[in-house]
């Protein structure tokens, strides 16, 4: 059985230009005929900048933010670094763009929550030596993991099979579903993962996208466990998972 380790650093992509979380400062990049917001500060967060947002209305929220221009090609091999942090607990190592990576820690053998929450102790220091403040979760599949890291805010270790249980009390938005099924969801009342999830798959399935039913599903514990390659330098990560044969 696979276990899987995920660090995200939610100021990563600042941090690495040198910001401080407590300056107001935005991530800009050139998005539909405009500079748009793709990462800031917790300052800026709490200043009401938004990811999406243009600099012309993150400047009227914040007067005084700064901006830092998206340098995609040093931001992936900032990524890469870091993500090789993860060869000292594994070889099967990946990043996770644009502010995660992953580890597979686990294979076959039982592993011990002691232990588990040891090598998540562990990582978050390292994480922090390097710069970055981190939440690290581990979980039976990557994007658990990366989920409960980045809506939880804090480091936490999910028992084997308690996948379902770790992200009922999380908000819909969490499953990241599109815009007009997230909207049909919340006129039905369904505001949490729990919400939705206790709807009986036969009432999913035929009433609503693909996208639910599958979101539905995976949110119930039906989750698919990939296997990392193990990590080369100066080598393009992979990622390979084996389909059911009608698939």
């Amino acid at each position: 059985m696979f276990r899987y380790l995920v660090a995200h650093a939610p100021t990563f992509r600042l941090d690495r230009c040198g910001w401080s979380p407590r300056q107001h400062v935005i991530l800009v990049a050139e998005e539909k005929n405009a500079l748009r917001v793709q990462s800031a500060t917790p300052a800026a967060y709490h200043a009401g900048i938004r990811c999406g947002m243009s600099v012309a209305a993150a400047r009227a929220r914040c007067p005084s933010i700064e901006t830092e221009l998206l340098d995609a090609t040093s931001e992936s091999d900032d990524l890469q670094a870091l993500t090789a942090q993860l060869l000292r607990v594994s070889p099967n190592i990946a990043p996770l763009p644009p502010d995660s990576v992953v580890a597979e820690i686990s294979r076959g053998a039982e592993s011990r929550t002691g232990q588990e929450r040891a090598l998540v102790e562990r990582i978050r220091i390292r994480m922090g030596q390097l710069g970055h403040r981190a939440h690290v979760v581990i979980a039976d599949d990557p994007v658990t993991a990366l989920t409960l890291a980045r809506w939880k805010r804090r480091s936490d270790v999910i028992p084997k099979g308690q996948h379902a249980e770790a992200m009922a009390p999380l908000p819909i938005d969490a499953l990241e579903l599109p815009a007009h099924d997230h909207t049909l969801l919340n006129s039905l009342g369904i505001q949490t993962v729990h919400d939705l999830t206790a709807i009986p798959p036969a009432a999913i399935s035929g009433r609503f996208s693909s996208r639910v039913v599958a979101a539905h599903a995976w949110a119930r514990g039906h989750t698919s466990t990939p296997t990392l390659r193990p990590w080369a330098e100066n080598e393009l990560p992979s990622l390979s998972q084996d389909l059911p044969a009608p698939v």
